[in-house]
């Protein structure tokens, strides 16, 4: 019987154990630590974003806010006007005055003009009929004046607009 007394050999490899670490190393950090560390810093500087904002909401004053609430004045100051009803009315020739809330007509009950040749020109209106959009300064200032303000501090810095 022959048996095989060879020694068996196993081929060596020569590694250098602390550089194949080290790039082991360096390819995990960037493929695992940085998203991780740029997904922080982003979270972080939101969160500071938010806490700015958030303070800016909870401010309080220190002191009563003095003055007096502009209003809408239909008759020169005697009234002050409690819905905006006046500003989307109209008034018929005959002297029938209609407002979102008083108005009951309907498509099988239409408002009708009292005298016939009458055109939308004769329907009084606040807003001129010859415009969709309109400042609403320009609406209640002169000559109109349907505007009332006691203290005089106006209506902002731009003003306010109405369309329709």
């Amino acid at each position: 019987m022959h048996y095989n007394v060879k020694k068996e050999t196993w081929r060596s490899c020569n590694l250098n154990s602390l550089k194949l670490s080290s790039q082991h190393l360096s390819q995990f950090w960037h493929r695992f630590f940085f998203p991780l560390q740029l997904f922080l810093e982003l979270s972080f500087g939101l969160l500071l974003i938010t806490s700015y904002s958030s303070l800016a909401l909870t401010s309080k004053t220190l002191n009563k806010i003095n003055g007096n609430v502009p209003y809408l004045t239909f008759d020169g100051g005697r009234t002050r006007v409690t819905n905006t009803d006046g500003l989307l009315g109209l008034s018929l020739s005959d002297g029938k005055q209609f407002s979102p809330t008083s108005n009951s007509s309907n498509l099988s009950a239409p408002i009708e003009l009292p005298e016939v040749g009458q055109s939308f020109v004769d329907i009084g209106m606040f807003v001129p009929t010859n415009k969709s959009s309109i400042t609403l300064s320009s609406l209640i200032g002169p000559p109109h004046n349907f505007w009332g303000d006691d203290d005089g501090d106006g209506q902002g810095v731009n003003g306010i607009t109405s369309y329709w």
